[in-house]
């Protein structure tokens, strides 16, 4: 979750203590993301959005799907070859 939707830092942090704080359920990440991400930038047309693609690389690296809320976010992961699921219609 990278946007708190108008909570306190202080309320965003307890409402996601739950997953931060096993430290299972961190997904680690290398720079081997970042560099793959960066060096397709233009061609996905990342614009302001970097942040998006690192994420939804980061779960492929991982070995997870990512669910997301973000339209743009979900058709970053689909390019990247990213398991994803849109969780609007």
């Amino acid at each position: 979750m990278r946007r708190n939707f108008g909570q306190t830092a202080g309320d965003a942090a307890r409402l996601l203590s739950p997953w931060w704080s096993h430290t299972e359920r961190v997904l680690p990440t290398s720079a081997t993301v970042a560099t793959s991400v960066l060096g397709r930038a233009e061609e996905l047309d990342l614009g302001g959005n970097v942040h998006d693609a690192l994420i939804a690389q980061a779960c492929a690296e991982g070995g997870v799907g990512l669910a997301t809320l973000d339209r743009n976010q979900h058709r970053v992961a689909l390019a990247l070859g990213v398991d994803s699921s849109y969780l609007l219609t």
